[in-house]
């Protein structure tokens, strides 16, 4: 899958992968040495600078003088953090962020990113890391992209789930159902979802037309705030859905 985006002006983003192999494959640093590489300032380069990043991750007094390439899965993932908390980013992406931690590095992690007044986007799959740490879910499923203005334990009560486990396992079970049903029925299936998806569509844009014509200002809207507006919106879109 493909597409763009455009960041704004004023944003700077840092980026925490899923692999990470690449950004330790020099025998020669220890992690003081592994982090300056990412320095920007001749403050940032001071040893006791970027050994106040690498403690934030529990690295703390001869542990940061290990060298990158013997790491566990766990330690560079906390490495990768420590690089992304000295970048001074106000946009961070986290793409599965507890992979290879232990309990203490979570909690460690989770009480950082509560602390970040910044903006958060997370692809995650553990439940109690995400509890209390978003307020917004959105959900992939069949092409399709749907918000959830809620925490994850409100999407997750929206689906009547009690795990995102849950959720893979009810993705592969229409998969596997879909794949066995005969072309022809899959035929049929896909033109009632285009009809729908068409419909939902054309009222999408009948609705951004009406509220550019009528809602000058949002009194004449009938509702006192921008997000009433939007929310107003969402309600009535929520209801075409529903009926198609």
């Amino acid at each position: 899958n493909t597409g763009k985006f455009n960041w704004g002006v004023t944003t700077s983003q840092a980026y925490l992968p899923v692999e990470n192999s690449e950004y330790f494959q020099d025998a020669s640093l220890n992690l003081v040495d592994w982090l300056r590489q990412y320095a920007t300032t001749e403050e940032e380069r001071e040893e006791v600078y970027i050994r106040g990043f690498l403690g934030k991750m529990i690295f703390s007094g001869e542990e940061a003088l290990k060298k990158c390439n013997v790491l566990s899965g766990g330690e560079k993932v906390r490495c990768m953090l420590s690089k992304m908390m000295m970048a001074k980013a106000n946009v961070l992406m986290l793409d599965e962020p507890t992979n290879h931690l232990d309990i203490a590095s979570k909690n460690v992690l989770k009480k950082a990113l509560n602390d970040f007044e910044g903006t958060l986007i997370v692809v995650s799959h553990d439940r109690d890391f995400l509890q209390g740490l978003t307020d917004t879910v959105y959900g992939f499923k069949d092409k399709v992209i749907k918000e959830y203005l809620g925490d994850i334990d409100y999407f997750l009560a929206q689906h009547k789930m009690e795990s995102l486990r849950e959720a893979e396992k009810r993705t592969k079970v229409v998969v596997e159902k879909k794949a066995s049903n005969s072309n022809a029925k899959e035929d049929r299936v896909f033109d009632k979802k285009q009809k729908k998806q068409f419909k939902v569509s054309a009222f999408v844009q009948n609705k951004q037309a009406a509220l550019i014509n009528s809602a000058k200002n949002y009194k004449s809207a009938g509702v006192s705030t921008k997000s009433q507006l939007i929310m107003r919106s969402i309600f009535e879109l929520k209801q075409v859905i529903f009926s198609a």
